[in-house]
């Protein structure tokens, strides 16, 4: 997580990061898109993404079995 965020301030480059562990998703996002039933139904800046209130969200955040 820190390579990614040394690259991405120091080249500028953008990255794609696949990850089911919120504490870098946070950490290395600028941006954060969830996989949810073959769609992307939320796509946020992260302050925005953790207010979601939406269930499913909810559960993925605090990494709660979904529906």
């Amino acid at each position: 997580a820190r390579m990614i965020r040394k690259l991405q301030h120091e080249l500028g480059v953008t990255s794609i990061v696949v990850t089911h562990d919120m504490t870098t998703a946070w950490y290395v996002a600028d941006r954060v898109a969830m996989l949810y039933d073959q769609r992307f139904p939320y796509v946020a800046e992260v302050d925005e993404f953790r207010k979601i209130e939406d269930p499913v969200v909810r559960d993925f955040i605090e990494g709660r079995t979904t529906r």
